[in-house]
């Protein structure tokens, strides 16, 4: 979609699902992918995780890695690609950021990287390639300074409360126009509203 001086973002399109075999692939460069829509099973040399709307793929240049679709078809993500020098730059600007290798393989929807995530999604849209050297700067800098707090390397959920959280996000994405409450979104999980609350919590970091 647009690219400069040591950086470069895609609009990753993928409609494996459940019956697609995952392969191996490998990162060529430092990246922190948007997932814009659907779900899916990221694992590299940094770990394994459930990934969402939301949330921020990472994957450290050269480093292996596979995505599978054991719970539904499809995904969609804004891949963003930087070289070693950009992401040394922006690491040099921020306080308390020491090394710019990735230690977790995502980072969850937090609230400081909604307004950047949504901003990417709506340049996408729009097409407007100008915006994303600064969405660029902006989501490397956000990605770098929440990993600095070092409040992301949680024990991922189970495989069963895996599905059950990926069941439940899916139907807020296919209704997001309508107002679900708790009750329907445990139910759907196949949960009591008070121990759905725990694996969601998980997940969210």
């Amino acid at each position: 979609m647009a690219s400069g001086r040591f950086w470069r973002v895609d609009d990753v399109v993928c409609g494996f699902g459940p019956h697609d075999r995952p392969f191996e692939e490998q990162h060529g460069a430092s990246c922190v992918a948007v997932v814009t829509s659907g779900s899916f099973r990221y694992r590299s040399t940094l770990g394994s995780a459930v990934l969402a709307p939301g949330s921020l793929l990472l994957g450290n240049a050269y480093h292996c890695f596979e995505c599978s679709h054991e719970h539904g078809v499809g995904d969609r993500c804004l891949s963003f690609r930087f070289a070693p020098e950009f992401l040394e730059g922006v690491a040099a600007a921020l306080p308390g950021v020491g090394h710019v290798a990735f230690p977790v393989p995502r980072l969850p929807p937090l609230p400081a990287l909604l307004p950047i995530v949504a901003a990417a999604e709506a340049a996408r849209d729009d097409g407007c390639g100008d915006e994303f050297e600064e969405l660029a700067l902006r989501l490397a800098g956000a990605a770098l300074g929440a990993l600095a707090d070092g409040k992301h390397s949680t024990r991922p959920p189970t495989f069963r409360d895996e599905k059950r959280i990926i069941s439940a996000l899916r139907l807020i994405e296919a209704k997001a126009d309508t107002p679900l409450s708790l009750t329907v979104l445990a139910r759907t999980a196949a949960m009591s509203p008070i121990t759905s609350c725990a694996p969601f919590a998980q997940w969210l970091g």
